[in-house]
């Protein structure tokens, strides 16, 4: 079979991409949470491989006695190297990416979960972080449309598997390449990053939009009287 590469949803940094031609022997679901724009995991860990020094830092004291002394502590603080890791991670796309591999083709699901110091949450959708002209109903209803057709096929081929991670901390050398996962709880997790909710996007009116955002219908857009 000729392999395929396919464009299935792109807009606002939200990507589908679907892979066909493949042949893959085991059926499963790897995915990747970035924390910094970096190729480093979490340089929090790397206290002691120049990521962060400490430093000595003197306090001075007034004994009740009438003297002063000075008590040294030793400061964690980052370096110049992380302190350029930390400036570039305010402004970088971190995504969370999703790739489900079945028998003859894998499907990737890309979304951004944090930009500038922001998360997606229950009130702020991937798609609201990095355009703040947001992302038009139509286009909500095409993304749910792919990804409902995407999962339809997970299920069929019955996908419900996980790549382990290797832990390169403390590596344990007998640890399985795969746990079991059912398919529905990484929609279940995709929907709600995404949509706010398990089971999809709840469309709302512009009247339920404008009460949202605390106007009043009446009084709001009501035009002040004049003295």
């Amino acid at each position: 079979m000729k392999k395929s590469k396919k464009v299935l949803f792109n807009k606002n940094n939200i990507l589908i991409k679907e892979y066909n031609g493949e042949k893959n022997d085991i059926s499963y679901v790897s995915y990747h949470i970035d924390y910094s724009n970096t190729s480093y995991c979490n340089p929090n860990h790397y206290s002691d491989t120049g990521y962060y020094k400490y430093v000595e830092e003197k306090t001075r004291y007034e004994s009740p006695l009438g003297f002063y002394y000075y008590v040294t502590t030793h400061k964690k603080v980052p370096t110049e190297k992380q302190k350029k890791i930390l400036e570039t991670t305010k402004t970088a796309i971190l995504y969370k990416s999703f790739e489900i591999y079945g028998p003859n083709y894998h499907y990737l699901i890309r979304y951004p979960h944090a930009y500038n110091n922001t998360n997606i949450s229950e009130d702020t959708r991937p798609w609201d972080l990095v355009d703040k002209n947001g992302l038009e109903d139509h286009f909500i209803i095409d993304l749910k449309n792919e990804l409902d057709k995407l999962f339809v096929v997970a299920y069929k081929d019955k996908i419900n598997l996980v790549e382990n991670h290797k832990n390169y901390w403390w590596e344990t050398h007998n640890q399985e390449q795969y746990s079991k996962k059912p398919i529905g709880e990484f929609k279940c997790e995709i929907y709600k990053d995404i949509f706010g909710f398990k089971d999809g996007p709840k469309m709302q009116s512009n009247q339920e939009k404008i009460l949202s955002h605390g106007f009043d219908l009446k009084e709001s857009f009501r035009k002040p009287k004049e003295n």
